[in-house]
């Protein structure tokens, strides 16, 4: 009997999401083999919640650094989508008798470059397993779930949407800013080049007829040949 696909999300640092999503794996913490085995089978989809920037212990050396960045300053939002692939977890050699466990991903090539979204995005009770940010969270973090929590497709796919959506919305944001500039430029331009057709007279102090026109007339020309993004 073939296993629907089941829909996770795996709490984890913006630092090791990343790399995970871009080496196409997944890890998790204590009993890594036992979880990874269990928990996830091929065609699962994950979701990372980033908790923060970095863990604990590499903070701790950030700061002796004296790096002006808080390394473990909160996050809280959705990333990096992906399916598992691999049947089985298998071991890697990281080096100074150290191992890891890990299964293989394929990531959303989508939605690498999409932007995380805060879970400060969502309304009570939006979605099924968020009655709340705290209860989530603690719930999420807590005994029982240990940073990996099962969610109704639906919910999953909701999530997706609302980065895809998030992602429209600041990128048409970020044109509209553009735009605004642009004509901000061209009308203090053109105010500038009024200025001095004004600034001209026939020599008894009378201003020469025409020259305010013909800047305004340019003005509007200018204004008009603006191009606006598209939808």
């Amino acid at each position: 009997m073939i296993k629907e696909r089941s829909f996770w999300i795996v709490a984890h640092h913006w630092n090791a999401a990343a790399i995970a999503m871009d080496r196409g794996f997944i890890s998790l913490g204590y009993p890594p083999y036992e979880r990874l085995q269990t928990l996830f089978h091929p065609g699962d989809h994950i979701l990372f919640y980033i908790i923060r920037a970095t863990e604990r212990r590499k903070a701790q050396v950030k700061k002796k650094n004296n790096e002006k960045t808080d390394p473990l300053a909160a996050i809280r939002a959705f990333s990096f989508p992906g399916a598992i692939t691999s049947k089985d977890p298998y071991q890697v050699d990281m080096g100074l008798s150290s191992t890891r466990w890990r299964r293989d991903v394929v990531y959303d090539p989508q939605y690498k470059c999409v932007r995380p979204i805060p879970a400060r995005c969502f309304r009570p009770f939006e979605f099924g397993f968020f009655p709340n940010l705290m209860t989530f969270e603690k719930r999420l973090l807590g005994e029982t779930c240990q940073g990996v929590m099962e969610i109704q497709k639906e919910d999953f796919e909701g999530l997706l949407a609302a980065m895809a959506k998030r992602e429209r919305d600041l990128q048409l944001r970020k044109g509209l800013s553009l735009l605004e500039n642009q004509e901000r430029e061209y009308v203090d331009g053109s105010a500038a080049e009024l200025g001095c057709a004004t600034a001209q007279s026939d020599g008894h102090g009378t201003m020469i007829e025409g020259g305010a026109q013909q800047g305004e007339h340019e003005d509007m020309d200018r204004l008009a040949n603006i191009t606006r993004p598209r939808d």
